[in-house]
């Protein structure tokens, strides 16, 4: 470890970061990384996420001139609006620096970039149990921990959330962690509802949701959400602001019963500290808090799509359009994944002869099944072009070349509660009205490679146990098929390798 990290220290390196250009252009360009300098240390990249929220305001260039300073992120290069490295969402692992991080798995409020040095004492190692495809949750959960130190729910209240995107659903499933709490999330996606079951509140569309809440916490980022917020608080009941509007106005109904209720309309922001932690807390313990939270596997569920590195700037793009198509109203947390480099630590000496190639692996298969409607486009569908209902038995099938430390290829309870988990998300849903499928033939095939990208993201995330990660210290799970049985005598699959971790 000494001999890398001298190597390290004394060499330059290049990378990539995406910046933002000017409103709605976003672009990959070169980075120079110095030679590393005293107490710093130098991280490559496994894993970032944006926000749809902040970033989304900085990418369509709404944020306020006058908040130009206070928004300014922790490592931010360039200036706003444009052109601006900007981002806070970094899981990576430490490549040089200090003895006690070298091959550590860290957090660290650092834009989309490959490569990276900061001081060492802006990374925050992960916990045990926190996989690092998980861990791009941790900004949006500190935000909601500090929230509810903001406006902490009382044992028994009634708590509405308005606004069922990444950050209300983190703030929602910390409130029902309150003995006796009631939560209830309300949204205009009533796709929500499951996923706000699984994380232990309750659903609701806006016309729809309970009245006389003691307090009610609004992100849906829009004026009509805060009018909903208002309308659902209780007397003397506290209305949580965690939105953010950037350059907008946002017209509020502050007449009507708004005085007579005497209602309680708060700011919540997590640049500071809450008032009531803030002579205890620091930022970095809020933060570590929020890292020691993410050993729940249902959190992966937030975690709806996944891209690699090279499409980033597609992606950024289609947020400052707000093109449903490719980052549209069915998003949570967007998570990019880059590229994979071996850990140098681990390298072995090139081999003298080729190695022979792997032929035989070991395999479990669990099955499960959904129902869905949806309708096709061109002649050659036939009858098919109409809405008609079909019904797939799922084989979900994980490969590995040797058995992990207990035997087996993967726990199977997990690859079968993953899967039930995936399918629920398309149960009984019509496919033509998710975004996410907008302008495609939802095919046998092409729904087999989507169930397959979403179960490799939960793979990638640990929802299978440390022993199925790829790459694993006992190889870990190398391969994927998933088929879809139309009947006893047609299916389609898809199958593909599973990148290391």
């Amino acid at each position: 470890m000494a001999t890398l990290s001298a190597t390290a220290v004394q060499a330059d390196a290049a990378a990539s970061a995406c910046w933002i250009m000017a409103p709605g252009r976003a672009e990959l360009l070169p980075e120079h990384l110095p030679p590393l300098g005293d107490g710093e240390a130098r991280v490559r990249t496994l894993h970032s996420a944006i926000s749809r929220g902040t970033e989304g305001l900085v990418l369509r260039g709404e944020v306020p001139a006058s908040e130009y300073a206070r928004m300014r992120a922790p490592f931010q290069a360039g200036e706003l609006p444009g052109p601006v490295k900007y981002g806070y969402i970094n899981v990576g692992r430490v490549e040089a620096g200090p003895a006690k991080l070298l091959g550590r798995e860290v957090f660290c409020l650092h834009p989309h970039q490959t490569l990276f040095q900061v001081p060492a004492h802006a990374l925050l190692p992960l916990p045990p149990g926190v996989p690092a495809g998980r861990a791009v949750l941790a900004a949006l959960l500190e935000t909601a921990i500090n929230a509810l130190w903001d406006a902490p729910p009382r044992m028994g209240d009634r708590v509405a959330v308005v606004g069922g995107g990444t950050l209300g659903l983190l703030v929602a499933w910390l409130a029902a962690r309150v003995p006796g709490c009631r939560v209830e999330v309300v949204d205009t996606l009533s796709g929500r509802s499951d996923l706000a079951a699984a994380l232990g509140a309750g659903f609701a569309l806006p016309d729809d949701a309970a009245p006389e809440a003691d307090l009610v916490v609004h992100t849906s980022g829009t004026a009509a959400g805060l009018g909903t917020a208002l309308r659902l608080a209780g007397f003397e009941a506290t209305v949580l602001e965690l939105s953010w509007y950037g350059s907008r106005p946002v017209a509020l109904p502050l007449g009507e019963a708004f005085h007579a209720r005497r209602l309680v309309l708060k700011s919540s922001q997590v640049g500071s500290v809450a008032a009531p932690q803030r002579a205890r807390w620091s930022h970095r313990q809020r933060l570590a808090l929020a890292l020691s939270m993410l050993d729940a596997p249902v959190l992966d569920r937030l975690i709806t799509h996944v891209s690699p590195y090279a499409e980033l700037p597609r992606v950024m793009n289609a947020l400052a359009r707000m093109d449903e198509a490719v980052h549209g109203l069915g998003t949570l947390c967007h998570r990019i994944d880059y590229p994979r480099v071996p850990d140098p630590r681990c390298r072995s000496p090139a081999p003298t002869t080729p190695a022979p190639a792997t032929t035989t692996m070991y395999a479990v298969n669990v099955r499960d099944h959904f129902m869905i409607a949806h309708s096709f486009q061109g002649e050659v569908f036939g009858p098919a072009q109409r809405l008609h209902g079909a019904t797939y038995v799922v084989d979900l099938q994980l490969q590995r070349d040797t058995l992990d430390v207990d035997g087996v290829v993967v726990d199977i309870g997990l690859a079968t509660q993953v899967l039930r988990e995936e399918l629920a998300r398309l149960n009984f849903r019509n496919l033509d009205e998710l975004p996410e499928f907008a302008g495609r033939n939802t095919t046998t095939e092409f729904l087999a490679r989507a169930i397959f990208d979403r179960i490799a993201a939960r793979i990638a995330a640990g929802a299978l146990g440390p022993h199925a990660l790829p790459g694993a210290g006992d190889g870990g799970l190398t391969r994927m098929r998933v088929t879809l049985n139309e009947s006893h005598v047609a299916w389609a699959a898809y199958e593909g390798a599973l990148p290391a971790a």
